[in-house]
């Protein structure tokens, strides 16, 4: 009985003591769990950039290009996608996407986009380096893709690069001109068969080969079907011909008188 009594206040009194210790560790927490791959770095870490190996359900796994870290990154109804503003080199209309990104949803993402993402959890204490994203900002590409054109169709252009034939959609607010010798803007019936073309879009060529075109550059003088100035044919002034009037000398018959009663006269009339 006696021993009985004991094991019992021996198993209470060890049931306090982790107890005690459980309250321990809730009222003072201890450090979060840091992960072993970020321990040397000594600033937090709220951002990573890098390039998109995969995506899985709602998730993407970047590379970070500081660190070199493979981290996934998951996101939810609170993860905000933009993407960066692309700014056209216009020669005369107004560029107005300056600095106003872009928003668009986690299906534009795709592999090997490049993107630039932002947490509120410092990711030294993450583990598993996986977090969930606040903002995804995808970067603009190459926003340019110069070739020759192959096929003009109704406000449609084929271009073909190195490798690559790009269909080319050209809207009514596409401007098209040329900045040397002088800016010039021409028409889209300007352009012809083998011309070579610079075109400027918003869409990522690296990504699509089907863009839109919002300014177009031709390149060289062949391209251009450029009417030629016409001359004004001066028509030689015909005067009327001039009669020239000489003055005529009117000869007068040289009557010599013979004074009545010479001797000739006198003659005569005998």
């Amino acid at each position: 009985m006696e021993k009985k009594r004991i094991v019992i206040i021996i198993g209470l009194c060890f049931a306090l003591v982790v107890l005690f210790f459980l309250m321990i560790k809730n009222t003072f927490p201890g450090k979060p769990t840091v992960s072993p791959n970020i321990l040397a770095l000594s600033q937090p870490i709220y951002s990573i950039s890098g390039s998109i190996e995969k995506i899985d359900n709602q998730a993407i796994y970047v590379t970070d290009q500081t660190s070199k870290l493979k981290f996934k990154v998951n996101t939810s109804k609170n993860t905000s996608f933009v993407r960066s503003p692309v700014t056209i080199p216009y020669l005369f209309l107004t560029n107005n996407n300056t600095n106003i990104p872009t928003r668009m949803s986690f299906e534009d993402l795709k592999v090997k986009d490049a993107v630039y993402i932002s947490s509120k959890q410092d990711l030294r204490t993450v583990v598993k380096n996986e977090f969930e994203a606040l903002v995804i900002s995808k970067n603009a590409g190459s926003s340019s893709v110069s070739g020759v054109i192959t096929e003009i169709g109704s406000g449609i252009l084929r271009i073909k690069t190195t490798g690559k034939t790009y269909r080319v959609d050209v809207p009514s607010i596409c401007e098209i001109s040329t900045a040397t010798p002088l800016p010039t803007r021409f028409f889209f019936s300007d352009l012809k068969m083998g011309g070579k073309i610079v075109a400027y879009t918003e869409d990522d060529v690296n990504q699509t080969t089907d863009i839109t075109a919002l300014r177009i550059e031709p390149i060289g003088e062949i391209i251009i079907n450029q009417p030629t100035p016409s001359i004004p044919q001066l028509t030689p002034t015909v005067s009327p011909p001039i009669t020239s009037i000489t003055p005529t000398t009117s000869t007068t018959s040289s009557v010599s008188a013979t004074p009545l009663g010479s001797p000739s006269s006198i003659l005569k009339t005998r």
